[in-house]
């Protein structure tokens, strides 16, 4: 998922027992949302919700590499990788509700800093390397039952790099 959208929607929709508020990104296979979750009482929860492109939630390969990723992320519990918290499926389209974090992604942190013409230091280039390779290597090394799970991202880009403002 590269393309960041920001585009709001006309009105917030219903989806199932989620709210999607903003379009953020869409790639080939899966398009995410800022959503929030309402509970009786009306309590909010934000969070973000991933859902399976509806033109290919009829394909056999593309619903097993969603599913396949939703059970591997379910048992994730790293600082450094987005938490996954339920998945399931809501009118035929499969989702995934996650750890919504505030803040930006590397992507547009890099952008802004060009425009501001300030290069980033190296103490911060270190420290968010640091970061995204404890994640990665938590993944990569990730067992479930002492078998390794062979966790691999393919999609390793700035725009998929989060940088908490917290």
């Amino acid at each position: 998922l590269t393309a960041t959208l920001d585009t709001p929607m006309l009105q917030p929709r219903p989806f199932g027992k989620y709210v999607l508020l903003d379009k953020l990104a869409a790639g080939g296979m899966a398009e995410v949302y800022r959503a929030i979750y309402r509970t009786e009482g009306d309590f909010e929860k934000p969070l973000v919700i991933k859902r399976i492109l509806p033109q290919i939630s009829r394909e056999q390969d593309f619903v097993s590499r969603f599913r396949d990723e939703a059970k591997l992320s379910l048992g994730l519990g790293h600082a450094n990788i987005v938490q996954v918290f339920d998945a399931g499926i809501v009118h035929g389209i499969l989702y995934m509700e996650l750890e919504r974090i505030d803040g930006m992604d590397l992507s547009v942190l890099l952008q802004s800093m060009r425009d501001r013409q300030t290069p980033m230091s190296i103490e911060m280039a270190v420290y968010i390397m640091r970061a995204v390779l404890e994640g990665l290597n938590y993944a990569h090394t990730f067992a479930i039952d002492g078998r390794g799970q062979g966790i691999v991202h393919r999609d390793l880009s700035p725009s998929n790099v989060l940088i908490s403002s917290a």
